[in-house]
């Protein structure tokens, strides 16, 4: 978790000197950058990292995108404030749209041969999408992306029971977004075939998921139980 301040109304990275040198050891000009939640437990916080890391990275002259997923800690925000949690997802992407992209049980596709030809399918497009359809979607594109918070139903200590949201996401939601992950995830599992789509979560497949990784898939996550 990146440690943030706030100093009067403005937000100071206290590790600013080590972002600019994570970025710039990044591999080239080309590729993505993946961050597997637990930013912050604050959205001013969130968004001051990730306009430094987009700013930081303009000043090497690449383009990489950010994708993002939230972890538990980003749901902190709504303690105090009552918020409850799918009303945060969307203050987040809102906050954050011309910095990075946030996936939240979604697919980020870009078409092959055209770079202009991206978007994101949110889980309600998903869910109505046909296989057929969804099937020749991933066979066209030259990028997939699926990537959430995951949630914790299947985790037997680490879960919102056990207090890992605050009081955000009760037990019975933890259970139903897992489960929607889950669903989500297998549905694409099954149209992508051998394409090769990232994953991106905070929680382990174990998490959320009875199944093991499968290996026609690259997986990446935030896997520590904090």
């Amino acid at each position: 978790e990146i440690r943030l301040s706030l100093v009067g109304s403005e937000m100071c990275i206290r590790d600013r000197l080590k972002c600019r040198n994570l970025v710039k050891c990044l591999p080239g000009q080309k590729g993505i950058i993946l961050i597997g939640g637990d930013i912050a437990n604050d959205r001013r916080l969130v968004h001051a990292f990730l306009y430094v890391l987009h700013e930081l990275m303009i000043e090497i002259t690449t383009t990489m995108p950010i994708f993002y997923v939230l972890g538990n800690h980003e749901l902190w925000c709504g303690e105090d404030e009552h918020i409850p949690c799918q009303e945060i997802f969307k203050l987040y992407e809102e906050d954050n749209s011309s910095l990075a992209t946030l996936l939240e049980n979604a697919l980020y596709y870009r078409y092959k041969g055209l770079s202009w030809s991206h978007r994101v399918l949110k889980e309600e497009e998903l869910i109505s999408m046909s296989e057929a359809d969804l099937k020749e979607l991933c066979d066209s594109s030259s990028c997939l992306i699926f990537g959430g918070l995951g949630f914790t139903g299947n985790n037997p200590w680490y879960n919102a029971r056990g207090g890992v949201y605050q009081s955000v996401v009760s037990e019975s939601e933890d259970v139903d977004r897992t489960a929607r992950f889950r669903d989500t995830y297998n549905k694409l599992l099954r149209c992508a075939g051998d394409k090769c789509v990232l994953v991106l979560t905070h929680t382990p497949i174990q998490d959320w998921s009875d199944d093991q990784y499968s290996t026609c898939l690259l997986y990446t996550s935030d896997a520590a139980d904090d």
